[in-house]
C-alpha cells in the first residue's frame, strides 16, 4: 500500500468520525416530545397531529412545572387539546395534562422570542431536563413554574 492512500484513508477515518460527532444525535424522546443535540421537537403540536420543531439555539427561556392531579386555578394557564390558552401559550395536545393525570409527568414551555410560547408535556424531566440544561448552557434560562402573564383573549391564536 502506497503511503499517499495510506493518508487519504486516515483522513477518511478522521473525517467520518468528525462527522459522526456532529450529527445530531438522539437524546430523549417520550409520546410528547423528542431532544436530539441539535433540535427539539413537540409531537402534535399544529392540528394535533404534527410536530414543531424547533432548534435548540434559538430557545431564550425554559418553564417547567410538574402537572398535578387537580390543576385548581393552573387549568387557566394549561390546556390538553392542543390549543391556546391565557399567557400566549400554544399547548401540544395531551388529553390527561389536566384530569386522570398521575401527577408524575411535567408541563414545560420554551420561549423562543416569538409571540407565542410552545407548551407539551415531558414524561420523564430528570432524562429531559438534565440533556436540555446541558446543551443550552447560559444560553437559556430555566424556572421552575409557569409563565405568569394575564389572560388576554383580544387576539385569536394561530398555529405557530
Amino acid at each position: 500500500m502506497s503511503e499517499a492512500s495510506k493518508t487519504s484513508e486516515e483522513e477518511v477515518k478522521v473525517a467520518l468520525e468528525r462527522f459522526k460527532r456532529m450529527a445530531d444525535q438522539l437524546l430523549y424522546e417520550d409520546h410528547h416530545c423528542k431532544l436530539t443535540s441539535k433540535v427539539l421537537e413537540i409531537k402534535n403540536y399544529k392540528a394535533s397531529i404534527s410536530s414543531k420543531f424547533i432548534r435548540l439555539k434559538d430557545i431564550k427561556t425554559v418553564y417547567y412545572s410538574k402537572q398535578r392531579t387537580f390543576p385548581g386555578k393552573e387549568a387557566l394557564q394549561i390546556n390538553d387539546n392542543g390549543w391556546s390558552t391565557s399567557g400566549r401559550i400554544w399547548w401540544a395536545l395531551d388529553p390527561l395534562r389536566q384530569t386522570f393525570n398521575t401527577g408524575d409527568k411535567y408541563n414545560v414551555v420554551v420561549d423562543t422570542g416569538e409571540e407565542w410560547k410552545k407548551g407539551f408535556s415531558v414524561v420523564d424531566m430528570n432524562g429531559f431536563g438534565y440533556y436540555l440544561f446541558d446543551l443550552l448552557g447560559s444560553q437559556a434560562t430555566f424556572y421552575d413554574g409557569l409563565p405568569n402573564e394575564p389572560m388576554s383573549l383580544n387576539n385569536p391564536p394561530l398555529f405557530h
